[in-house]
């Protein structure tokens, strides 16, 4: 099977899933694909959930994960921390850090929002995630992996 060059972690599905479906569909053995894998030899990610304090109308979370394009994963599970808020798809919230606030609209996909909008979602593992459109969150919030942030409704 011909594989592409350079994977993006991002991209997956398109990289690696998409062909091998396609190679499956066109009649390509299982064992052609790859080798069995224990499933006790499978590291489980480090991602720290512990960190949730209720403050009023507002959350404080942590930074847990910063990705190459400055994405900030929080340390709470999106449904949660809708649920915490009370707010639902295209709500505004209040992104506080060092008394420094920004504005976040709630949406399913960040790049439906304008260009340079900030944009509070649900990333591929079910946490909420703070993201700009063609942009950097860490850069416009000024903030790393292990800063705490405050999102109000």
């Amino acid at each position: 099977m011909k594989m592409i060059d350079t994977l993006e972690s991002l991209f997956h599905g398109r990289d690696i899933f998409m062909p091998v479906a396609a190679h499956l569909a066109c009649g390509a053995d299982f064992d052609s694909i790859g080798r069995d894998l224990p499933a006790d030899s499978l590291n489980k990610a480090d991602i720290a959930t512990d960190y949730v304090r209720v403050l009023g109308e507002c959350v404080e979370l942590r930074v847990v994960h910063v990705d190459k394009f400055g994405n900030l994963m929080l340390s709470i599970r999106f449904g949660q921390l809708k649920q915490l808020l009370n707010v639902d798809m295209k709500d505004k919230v209040a992104i506080i850090v060092d008394d420094k606030k920004h504005i976040a609209e709630v949406t399913e996909v960040f790049s439906m929002l304008p260009k340079g909008s900030l944009a509070l979602y649900e990333n591929s593992f079910g946490f909420a995630e703070l993201a700009v459109n063609q942009g950097s969150a860490k850069d416009l919030i000024n903030i790393d992996k292990g800063s705490t942030i405050r999102i109000c409704k």
